[in-house]
């Protein structure tokens, strides 16, 4: 039971509890250091408390992609020193939102339930809802940046990756299971989703949903997807009376598409010419800036010029981590793409099509709760695999995935 809270209370502390108003900046920080200390701590005495099992990490990539992320991390670290003399220390704290990656390794060493992680994933999408919902009625109510853009107000609340994962659990959920709730859920998050009105996620999760529908019609689940479908437009419309001017917005706003992404080609162009002193910076990054030091002035002179690392997704993760961190998220998805058939969750598989779709202007394996819930999605990932494997009881089957490479199938490929 205690396994279990303290993966819930690493959640909420990776969205930083939904940047509610009742936890300050100042309290937010102390919490944070406790749980990632006692993550990391429960980590390390993990293999001496624990006995070893065997394929504990069914598919192999993933664990070498989260360690080439943390030495990217390490060596970035390392090179902001050398290069820009910030203090080890100074980065130790800085790039702390990195350590939520250790929760990858919790899970699966402490063998966290599998099915209450499934629906702590979709109570968290709720919660991202109903708080995004009360705090367009109370902006009083969280501390987050709210923009008035596009008809509608924008708030940027973190955590909306648990959205995301919520909508297609609750999409597999309702068409495959076709309980009236799971139908809410699903009217909700796309609701949300809308009246978020960023276009990127929109964009996102509708070709990220792409091939689950596909399959689902293949299948003639055809009522049920249309009841979706509709709903959705209905629910958005009864919810939010002012859906459609968003969506006019939207278009309108189209019509400056290029002039934003000649801003991040910009960007891209001003990071590399003035953030790598030289070439071992290319290769490690710079590591992630304190507005303490030099370095960190220098990217915030570049934040004030228009440019944001944030802006430039992986790019500008890129130019923080470096390449060890590059082939770590490329490990990490390659691995998934590889293995997708051997897990019966779709969710799963769609939300990493998410990820990777969004990656262009979203920094998602930069992001706490976005790197929290990657995590849980490995692990789910993983726990599938092995349940897949149990069943089977075929053991080239399962050197064939310890490596991640192998060639895999199944009788019920959903995706």
């Amino acid at each position: 039971m205690i396994k279990k809270i303290f993966v819930v209370i690493v959640l909420l502390t990776s969205t930083q509890f939904f940047s509610l108003s009742l936890v300050t900046d100042g309290e937010f920080k102390v919490i944070e250091a406790i749980v990632l200390g006692l993550l990391i701590a429960s980590v390390a005495l993990g293999p001496l408390l624990l006995p070893p099992e065997e394929h504990r990490y069914p598919v192999h990539g993933f664990k070498v992609g989260v360690w080439l992320i943390l030495a990217g991390v390490a060596l970035s670290g390392i090179s902001a020193y050398f290069n820009f003399a910030q203090p080890m220390q100074v980065t130790l704290v800085t790039q702390r939102f990195m350590y939520y990656y250790f929760l990858f390794f919790f899970l699966h060493e402490y063998r966290v339930d599998p099915a209450l992680l499934k629906d702590v994933l979709l109570f968290l999408g709720l919660t991202f809802s109903i708080i995004y919902f009360a705090s367009m009625a109370d902006n009083s109510l969280v501390t987050t940046q709210m923009m008035a853009q596009r008809d509608t107000l924008r708030i940027a609340l973190p955590g909306i990756l648990f959205l995301v994962i919520g909508l297609f659990i609750s999409l597999q959920r309702a068409v495959e299971e076709r309980r009236y709730v799971y139908f809410l859920l699903f009217f909700l998050f796309t609701t949300n989703i809308i009246v978020d009105a960023t276009r990127s996620v929109m964009l996102s999760t509708l070709l990220a949903a792409l091939p689950l529908l596909y399959v689902y019609l293949k299948r003639r689940f055809v009522g049920t997807i249309a009841v979706l479908l509709v709903g959705s437009a209905l629910s958005a419309f009864y919810l939010y009376g002012i859906v459609s001017s968003v969506w006019s917005s939207i278009i309108g706003a189209a019509n400056l598409s290029d002039g934003n992404f000649a801003v991040r080609i910009l960007a891209v162009r001003y990071f590399f010419a003035h953030l790598f002193p030289n070439s071992l910076s290319y290769l490690f990054g710079n590591g992630v800036a304190s507005q303490l030091t030099t370095y960190g002035q220098q990217v915030l002179q570049m934040k004030n010029s228009g440019y944001y690392q944030s802006d430039i997704g992986i790019v500008g993760d890129y130019t923080r981590f470096g390449m060890p961190y590059l082939l770590g998220v490329i490990t990490l998805c390659v691995s998934v793409l590889r293995n997708r058939r051997w897990t019966s969750d779709s969710y799963v598989v769609n939300s990493f099509y998410f990820i990777m779709i969004s990656a262009i202007t979203l920094s998602n394996f930069g992001i706490p709760s976005h790197i929290a819930a990657i995590c849980v999605l490995l692990y789910l990932f993983d726990s599938d695999v092995s349940a897949s494997l149990a069943d089977s009881g075929n053991s080239s089957q399962a050197d064939q995935i310890g490596e991640g490479y192998g060639t895999l199938s199944i009788q019920d490929d959903s995706l």
